[in-house]
């Protein structure tokens, strides 16, 4: 039963997942990736195209092929990202990647908890009203007061600043991934 809570509140941070994604225009490793995105820039992007294709046995589409069907292009980019997670996984167990994702996990896991952090907020300041009302006692105006604070603090940090930093956190995962794939591999060489 102790689990149960953090069992939600990774589920509720998974489900937002595709909505982020969605309006960031894709996750961010299926971003990075494509010739339209500048963030690793097109050096990068060729040697990583050619390690994929050398270890992944996948072609990553051209700019061409990427301008002529966007989808497939990114499809073939979520292919390739899965068995790069697993190499990195295996030959990279202790990499900064595990750092970022463990960020990345736990800032979409808190944005997953915002819902239940404003919804605790406001049945606490619903109970101190109603225990005031009964008791009259003035420490539950305190205690209404405080959630209130939470509840202002929960919509400020879940809908305001979490988003931004999720983003930033999920960024720097997807980018260590492909960085310690492309590293690990000339290690080896």
């Amino acid at each position: 039963m102790g689990h149960l809570p953090l069992f939600l509140i990774r589920y509720y941070g998974r489900e937002l997942e595709n909505e982020l994604w969605s309006d960031w225009d894709g996750a961010p490793s299926t971003r990075f990736m494509r010739w339209r995105d500048l963030t690793l820039g097109d050096d990068l992007k060729k040697q990583l195209h050619e390690a994929v294709k050398s270890y992944c046995k996948i072609r990553l589409s051209s700019k061409d092929q990427e301008k002529e069907n966007p989808g497939r292009a990114d499809e073939q980019i979520k292919l390739a990202f899965l068995q790069v997670k697993g190499m990195v996984r295996q030959n990279d167990p202790d990499g900064i990647w595990v750092k970022h994702n463990a960020e990345y996990g736990f800032h979409r896991n808190l944005l997953g908890s915002r819902s239940l952090w404003l919804a605790s907020a406001i049945i606490s300041i619903i109970a101190c009203g109603i225990a005031f009302e009964l008791t009259k006692n003035d420490i539950l105006i305190l205690g209404a007061t405080l959630n209130i604070f939470f509840a202002i603090i929960s919509i400020l940090g879940g809908w305001h600043y979490l988003p931004k930093i999720i983003r930033n956190t999920a960024d720097r995962y997807a980018e260590s991934i492909w960085i310690s794939f492309l590293t690990g591999l000339k290690r080896k060489t």
